[in-house]
């Protein structure tokens, strides 16, 4: 399965982080987790840490702005043929990836 880049857009994020990432990285085969934080006060930027230390693919970056900025400065990140968006506090179902391949084009 080719792996893709999921793009994270997030900012105190802590309630929901560790319960969003996990569902994720055991639904979708990621190369790069790219993360665009509105520079988070919380907890938010020590359980991406911990998510990198496991799966040593985390890239943060910070900024100010606009969610369009923060997805435009997400997909310049993207070094994959696709990607996609995931908002931090999004669970993704069991098998997601796989019920979502036939509605992708080749």
């Amino acid at each position: 399965m080719q792996q893709i880049d999921v793009v994270l857009l997030t900012k105190n994020s802590e309630h929901l982080l560790g319960r969003c990432l996990t569902s994720v990285y055991q639904n979708v085969p990621i190369k790069n987790l790219v993360v665009i934080d509105g520079f988070s006060t919380d907890r938010t930027l020590q359980i991406l840490e911990k998510f990198n230390r496991k799966y040593n693919n985390v890239l943060l970056f910070q900024m100010h702005g606009s969610r369009a900025k923060a997805r435009t400065e997400g997909i310049q990140r993207v070094s994959t043929d696709w990607f996609m968006f995931v908002d931090s506090d999004v669970l993704l179902c069991k098998d997601w990836f796989k019920k979502a391949q036939p509605d992708l084009a080749s």
